[in-house]
């Protein structure tokens, strides 16, 4: 028996369905293995450049009589600085520790949303160890601080756009600042800008996890609930201020 050509269209075009399906189950299981895997990689990239920047902040102070590097000084910003604001009086802290460092991509998260200005920095520094944001006395070396180990220096940061919400549901603004300082610094709960959208705080910018260097130069991945940031944490949990 001979099939008629609209039986044979019929078969044509369900097996191109078939085949459509076939093609749309394959990608749905292997593209969230690729952007997972894509994301492994960009965490034990930020993993690798915070130990970098651990190690230029331990070279810093050991070269400095055990001070820490402050976030920025009052010295004009060198030619090739890494860190360009509209204001060239100040060097700030990537660029103060940048002889140290080895490798100038260190500061950057591979992470980050690229802006024009700001680049892809991501990795902030405790704006407790800052004179002009931090509130009472700024901690400048390790000996200020009870347990350099349980003190947070150095994390994952960004703006962020719901900070009334639970740590680990932080999330940047949908568009990043254009100036560098925007991911330089993290604020901390004594912040007179703590509660309002766009404040600078640690976020989980990596599988839920954030990336963070201590005091004492040891890197870990945690989530940023465990590290005390809420207002009203304990201050025995709070890892961001061990004086």
């Amino acid at each position: 028996m001979v099939s008629s050509p609209s039986r044979l269209a019929a078969f044509a075009l369900l097996e191109l369905l078939i085949a459509g399906l076939v093609v749309a189950l394959i990608a749905a299981l292997v593209l969230p293995a690729v952007n997972q895997s894509k994301n492994q990689v960009r965490a034990s990239k930020c993993i690798d450049n915070s130990r970098l920047v651990g190690a230029a902040f331990k070279s810093y102070s050991d070269n400095h009589r055990g001070q820490f590097v402050p976030f920025k000084e009052h010295l004009p910003a060198p030619a090739d600085a890494i860190v360009k604001t509209g204001n060239s009086a100040f060097t700030y802290w990537p660029d103060l520790l940048k002889e140290f460092s080895g490798h100038r991509g260190i500061w950057h998260c591979p992470g980050c949303r690229l802006s024009h200005d700001a680049g892809s920095f991501g990795i902030a520094y405790n704006q407790l160890l800052d004179t002009a944001a931090s509130s009472g006395k700024r901690v400048r070396c390790e000996s200020d601080l009870s347990n350099p180990g349980r003190t947070v220096v150095f994390a994952d940061a960004d703006r962020i756009a719901n900070p009334q919400d639970h740590p680990d549901q932080w999330r940047p603004l949908a568009s990043t600042a254009n100036h560098p300082e925007a991911r330089l610094q993290f604020e901390i709960p004594t912040s007179a800008t703590w509660e309002k959208p766009g404040v600078r705080r640690v976020m989980n910018r990596h599988l839920g996890r954030a990336t963070v260097v201590f005091a004492d130069q040891h890197v870990d991945v945690l989530p940023v609930s465990r590290l005390g940031f809420q207002k009203l944490a304990d201050s025995s949990a709070r890892l961001w201020d061990s004086e």
